[in-house]
């Protein structure tokens, strides 16, 4: 069978969330588009999973930008030894 837990109701649809108004997992307070963060602090102790990978994005993003550079100087000390 396809669909939800009632046949009569057909395929399931995926579950309505209004993206701004989602009430966090943890102590239950609402946060919207219009919550406002003063710190990084209190980014970390409000939301910690957020907080968590807003660091992995910037990490990566660093490691990213590293690489980048590391190829260009690799190709710029090879111009340099065919000179």
């Amino acid at each position: 069978m396809t669909g939800g837990a009632n046949p009569a109701q057909g395929p399931s649809e995926a579950p309505k969330v209004d993206p701004t108004s989602q009430k966090e997992r943890s102590g239950g307070t609402e946060y919207n588009t219009s919550t406002r963060i003063n710190s990084v602090d209190e980014l970390r102790t409000k939301e910690p999973e957020l907080y968590k990978a807003i660091q992995e994005g910037m990490a990566l993003q660093i490691i990213k930008e590293q690489r980048k550079h590391n190829r260009k100087m690799k190709e710029i000390y090879r111009e340099g030894r065919r000179q």
